[in-house]
């Protein structure tokens, strides 16, 4: 490590195992509500969701969110093992399926772990059960 105010010397990197990702993020538009769960280790805490709305529109142009809400309670599954999963909800005033949903994972020390973005309508459940074809079903290619 070079501390010399003249001489540019080299970065430090500290890197830190973490366990803990989003595995599910749905959207329930008739009660504007997106449900979010995450698997982590268990003696993580502190982790909190910012999900965050914007309308299509203004995905790609850098405007600022409609609307954005902060999940910090979640409900525990008691399963045994090092890894639990944790379920948690935010409520916005307005959800359309147009929309887009943003959802970051995030530890008060850390900061973000993870993200995800995509169209509110591919995370509706009904949505995803009506246009997803189980493997079996799948077209078979041939030469």
């Amino acid at each position: 490590m070079n501390v010399s105010a003249h001489n540019q010397g080299v970065d430090i990197l500290v890197s830190v195992p973490v366990f803990a990702t989003i595995t599910t993020t749905q959207v329930r538009t008739t009660e504007k509500c997106a449900d979010v769960k995450i698997d982590c280790h268990r003696n993580i805490k502190s982790l909190e969701i910012m999900a965050a709305l914007r309308g299509s529109t203004t995905q790609h142009n850098g405007e600022p969110f409609r609307e954005e809400k902060s999940i910090s309670s979640f409900s525990d599954d008691e399963a045994p093992g090092p890894i639990i999963s944790k379920k948690g909800s935010a409520e916005f005033s307005n959800v359309h399926s147009d929309d887009w949903l943003r959802v970051r994972l995030t530890h008060a020390e850390i900061g973000e772990i993870t993200r995800r973005e995509d169209e509110v309508r591919k995370l509706i459940p009904q949505w995803i059960s009506k246009f997803s074809i189980p493997k079996q079903h799948w077209p078979t290619l041939r030469p």
